[in-house]
């Protein structure tokens, strides 16, 4: 992993954590917290294994959902879910050093896919080093 990339796991976003969820405003900020911090931990655990020397400007964090069932889901609305996840994943990467702020992530489209046994999320965050193409709309291809 010299590149600087790494993987986290956490769980299904549960449904407060949806955009459409119309519920008290305590049982989003509860499901967030506790998001953000599963997130932060799995993200620092990984992040031990990384070069100290790298420098993150743009941070590419892709999700991949693997549901119970086959039902349709809204993929917009599924990484829309993840805010919490991506700002723990930020705390940690700032934690380190890696990154001042999340103004550089770059949240990609979720991938959903069918675990009957193992309902997740996997995140995978990349570095974009200079030199290497990115997409439209970073500070990187202006």
């Amino acid at each position: 992993m010299t590149t600087g990339e790494f993987k986290i796991v956490i769980g299904i976003p549960g449904r407060a954590l949806n955009p459409n969820y119309r519920g008290h405003w305590g049982a989003r900020a509860k499901a967030g917290k506790e998001q953000r911090e599963a997130a932060r931990f799995a993200a620092q655990v990984e992040i031990l294994d990384l070069p100290v020397d790298l420098k993150w400007d743009v941070v590419r964090v892709e999700p991949t959902f693997y549901y119970p069932t086959r039902r349709k889901r809204d993929r917009d609305n599924c990484s829309a879910a993840l805010k919490s996840a991506r700002d723990g994943i930020c705390d940690a990467l700032h934690h380190y050093g890696f990154v001042a702020d999340d103004s550089g992530f770059i949240p990609m489209p979720a991938t959903i896919l069918y675990d009957k046994h193992l309902p997740r999320v996997e995140i995978q965050v990349f570095n974009w080093m200079e030199g290497q193409e990115c997409p439209s709309g970073t500070k990187d291809s202006q």
